[in-house]
């Protein structure tokens, strides 16, 4: 940790809109910490010192060339900071003790014995990491003998040394003697010799890669247990190397990003492609030029080399894999295939020691150096362990990815109040220790990581922290207040995508059942976070890594551990409150206990429950981020008003006060009030908004934990909801049938009915009249098993589909048509079925009819009717009425004598003559025979 600019830092804030602004760089001047004692008690590894370290494996350029400035085009060399004018401030000199010129000397370059010691870096005499070509592209880089020469600040001469050119000469890091038979001079110019030119290699070997990344210790190894060795069984792409898949998609290099801006989504020239995973965070712009699985098995190369590399579409589709019984979201709907959303590594990812075994990182100890002297331990055998069957899965954007568990565990402070353990500025919030303090100390009571003998017990951390506290106030110049040290967890999840196994040890080869199945080993099972035999054993040392989900629910694992939808982290205490270092289920690492997601609805009001304060001595209310939501009721506007609490507060009157006067009663969207008597605070909306809580909010602190999440169960395909993940993964334990999911079994179509009539064995036509609304029915009991996907098709309408098993449709034409039922299945399998449907023009309407019967009178409508003014009736039972109207159609009643004359059985008919007149010129006739049902006479 280092501060590197006088700008830059914090943020500013404004009080009268409740608003936050980031300090934004602007000179980028170089922050000068005024001494060495300084220096040591803030800074554990500054930009000379992470060359030393870190350069171990980074190619050079960049911050280890420049100084950054606002522009690339600004930068001032390393090399040249004594002289130069740098981003306007001047030179840097050995006046100014900046993060730029002065480190702690970890390796002890001076070879004096002290490593805690400051020293000052003079670029002109050790030079500077320029990027290294020749680490990547020459066959037989020594990236052991780079190392060492990075390692004692021989910057400039680690290239000649790695490439092997040629030797360190005198006391500088400049210096080199070139070997005659690799390097000729001609007394004008340096030329390579023949043997090295022929070395170099268009292509980066992949030992080259592996040196940093793969090699035993290195960074992959320790974050993924990935290692580039053994054979096909360890890797199925072994033959075609690391750049088979990380060589730029644009060969011809047309898409060369040059200008080393932020913004720039290209890949510089010498950029190797890369993917896409959480944690990893360098140059996320370029996330994903990689070339995928999909690029070379699905779309032969995209661009590039195919490697002739198999389809895999019909295996998968064999194995159900394609189909889509699973889910994208948690409503129940089948709508996603196992390929969706689970990734390619998830399955392929073994790391089985079929090829020989497979090691890797299971903690990173930064108690204390490791044997090489960096700060931290992941090479001791208790901090590694074996690879095989111990990948896990976890989510990254709605998909299960393989991942490698990598726990640190880490010295911190949790006086929140008055002791600054790290001195950067904060009491509260992480507080760890500076790895070089807790080095220093190491050294002064003579032990070293707690790991480092296999056993962790609380006799030992009581001790260690004894130890820690004796010191600690002289070594960061804190002195007077309370210490509170203790031992922290942060469990991370990085993704895996290296040792693709061969297909038929991939998971699922064997059938379902090799996930499906109580402790099957890939979305539950026991994992192991510890090293290989190493035994965990404390009491109250450990305090959990942080408290995730607005400050709700204490973690021991990297909050981006996130649910499938990416709304919540989930927490895990895998040592808090735990006792050791405990297995996981795996599960653990997908699906919280309890089901939520976050309460998006707006509120005219928010209540608090109860708050608890701290005591103010050791833990404060000072930090607690209070973020609330508006929303405009007339424009759909949402504003954001935030407050970082700046005080001790010891009840609500004096939290709510702390917040400022915006809050209380300036703010134009909601109003913040106390309830001493209650110990509650509320949120209250002004008219015409509403208000909820921001997810980012210590709504946890604030009593409001409700306020920002809320239960959600999730629906399985079958209908069925679970609460939480113990009910969840055992309705996963039980997928293991494929046909119950009705993979193997062909959907069937069968039309029920078209507007309520069966069609019968022969095909008759059905008929319906044009213009009217058509039910058509599919008979979804005949499917089972799965799920389907109904639709209709008809040939008087093209293109036009009508989704869902019942439907409604129109006819618009006379004619015969063919109407077809399309029923699909979760494997994509159809089946259909026809019949056809006579369209008929609807039949005239009636110029008189019968229209029912009211308290024994029936009424008949007369219809179409031209402008007149009187109807003259006869009703055909001896009686006759005149009716002076104007309407067409127009009802009449008429009370009919229901003589047995009339009786046709079930019914009275009547022949009904009506003469029509428009003054008294008769313009028309009507005569109809109508029935009147005796169902309505009785």
């Amino acid at each position: 940790m280092a501060r590197l600019f006088l700008d830059g830092a914090g943020s500013s804030y404004n009080a009268t809109t409740a608003t936050y602004l980031d300090n934004p760089f602007t000179t980028m001047t170089p922050y000068d910490y005024g001494s060495l004692l300084e220096f040591q008690r803030r800074v554990d590894n500054s930009i000379p010192g992470q060359m030393r370290d870190c350069g171990e494996c980074h190619a050079g350029g960049g911050a280890m060339e420049y100084v950054p400035a606002p522009t690339p085009g600004a930068r001032v060399p390393l090399r040249d900071i004594a002289t130069a004018d740098v981003n306007g401030a001047g030179p840097i000199t050995a006046a100014n003790v900046t993060a730029f010129n002065y480190y702690v000397d970890i390796y002890d370059d001076d070879g004096d014995g002290n490593r805690s010691e400051v020293l000052y870096n003079d670029f002109t005499q050790t030079g500077v990491l320029e990027f290294d070509c020749l680490l990547c592209h020459l066959e037989g880089y020594d990236w052991e003998a780079r190392k060492e020469a990075v390692r004692h600040g021989n910057f400039d001469a680690s290239r000649t040394v790695g490439a092997g050119l040629g030797i360190l000469a005198g006391t500088n890091g400049r210096s080199v003697v070139y070997d005659p038979s690799l390097v000729e001079d001609n007394g004008t110019v340096l030329k390579l010799g023949l043997s090295v030119a022929a070395r170099i290699m268009p292509t980066p070997p992949t030992a080259n890669c592996a040196s940093c990344h793969f090699d035993a210790h290195q960074v992959d190894w320790k974050k993924r247990g990935d290692v580039w060795a053994g054979n096909a069984l360890n890797e199925v792409h072994l033959s075609i190397g690391c750049m088979g898949c990380h060589k730029r998609k644009d060969e011809d290099f047309s898409n060369v990003g040059t200008d080393g801006a932020p913004s720039s989504t290209l890949l510089g020239q010498c950029d190797p492609a890369k993917g896409d995973a959480p944690y990893s965070s360098l140059w996320n712009k370029t996330d994903n030029t990689v070339k995928t699985c999909a690029d070379c098995h699905l779309r032969g190369g995209d661009g590039g080399q195919s490697f002739a590399a198999p389809n895999p579409a019909n295996a998968h589709a064999a194995a159900g894999l394609t189909a889509k019984v699973c889910q994208d979201g948690t409503d129940g709907v089948a709508d996603a295939s196992h390929i969706d959303i689970i990734a390619c590594s998830a399955c392929h990812v073994r790391k089985l020691n079929l090829g020989g075994p497979f090691t890797g990182g299971a903690l990173v100890d930064a108690t204390g150096p490791d044997a090489e002297g960096r700060l931290a331990d992941h090479e001791n055998p208790y901090v590694t362990r074996t690879m095989e069957r111990n990948v896990a899965v976890s989510w990254y954007k709605g998909r299960l990815v393989a991942s490698n568990i990598l726990t640190t565990l880490f010295w911190r402070d949790k006086n929140d109040v008055d002791f600054d353990a790290n001195r950067d500025g904060r009491a509260g919030g992480m507080d760890a220790l500076l790895p070089t303090h807790v080095r220093t100390i190491d050294e002064i009571y003579g032990v070293g990581p707690v790991t480092e003998d296999g056993n962790v017990s609380g006799a030992e951390l009581d001790q260690r922290i004894a130890q820690i506290d004796a010191e600690i106030e002289a070594l960061t110049g804190v002195s007077g207040a309370a210490k509170i040290t203790r031992l922290s967890f942060m469990a991370v999840p990085f993704r895996v995508n290296h040792n693709v196994s061969p297909a038929w040890a991939a998971w699922g080869a064997g059938g379902c059942g090799d996930c499906h199945a109580p402790g099957a080993g890939f979305y539950n099972g026991a994992y192991r976070l510890k090293g290989e035999g190493l035994e965990v054993s404390f009491g109250g040392q450990v305090t959990p890594f942080t408290k995730a989900n607005a400050f709700t629910d204490p973690t021991d694992f990297h909050p981006n551990l996130k649910d499938k939808a990416g709304v919540r982290s989930i927490p895990v205490k895998a040592a808090f409150q735990q006792g050791t270092l405990r297995d996981v289920d795996r599960s653990e690492l997908l699906y919280e206990n309890t089901f939520k997601t976050r309460n998006t609805a707006w509120a005219d009001s928010l209540t608090s429950a109860p708050i608890t304060f701290p005591d103010g001595t050791t833990a404060t209310t000072k930090g607690w981020l209070f973020k609330v939501e508006a929303k405009d009721l007339f424009t759909g506007d949402v504003v954001t008003r935030s407050k970082i609490v700046g005080t001790h507060a010891a009840n609500v009157d004096e939290l709510v006060a702390a917040l400022g006067p915006a809050y209380t009663d300036n703010l134009p969207e909601f109003t913040v009030t106390a309830d001493n008597a209650t110990g509650t605070i509320t949120i209250a909306a002004k008219p015409g908004y509403r208000v909820r809580l921001h997810p980012q909010s210590s709504a946890g602190a604030f009593g409001m934990a409700g306020a920002v999440w809320t239960d959600h169960p999730v629906t399985a395909v079958n209908g069925t909801a679970f609460a939480g993940r113990a009910d969840w993964v055992a309705y996963l334990d039980r997928q293991n049938d494929p046909a119950a999911v009705g993979i193997g079994i062909d959907p069937v179509a069968v039309i029920a009915s078209i507007n309520g009539i069966v069609p019968d064995a022969n095909g008759t036509p059905i008929e319906v009249e044009v213009g009217q609304p058509v039910t058509l029915a599919a008979d979804t009991t005949v499917n089972t098993a799965g799920t389907f996907t109904y639709s209709w098709i008809s040939s008087d309408a093209a293109g036009e589909v009508l989704p869902g098993a019942t439907v409604s449709k129109t006819f618009s034409t006379v004619g015969t048509w063919l109407v077809t039922l399309k029923v699909t299945d979760e494997e994509g399998k159809l089946s259909q079925v026809s019949q056809k449907v006579s369209a008929v023009a609807p039949a005239p309407a009636a110029d008189i009819s019968y229209v029912g019967t009211a308290s024994g009178v029936q009424t008949i409508r007369f219809a179409n009717l031209p402008a007149h003014t009187m109807l003259y009736i006869f009703w055909g039972d001896g009686l006759k009425s005149r009716v002076y109207d104007t309407t067409s159609p127009k009802d009449v009643d008429h009370d009919f004598r229901l003589y047995a004359k009339y009786d046709k059985g079930d019914h009275y008919e009547f022949k009904v003559t009506a003469y029509v007149y428009d003054g008294s010129t008769r313009v028309d006739v009507k005569q109809a025979v109508i029935s009147i049902p005796k169902a309505d006479n009785p």
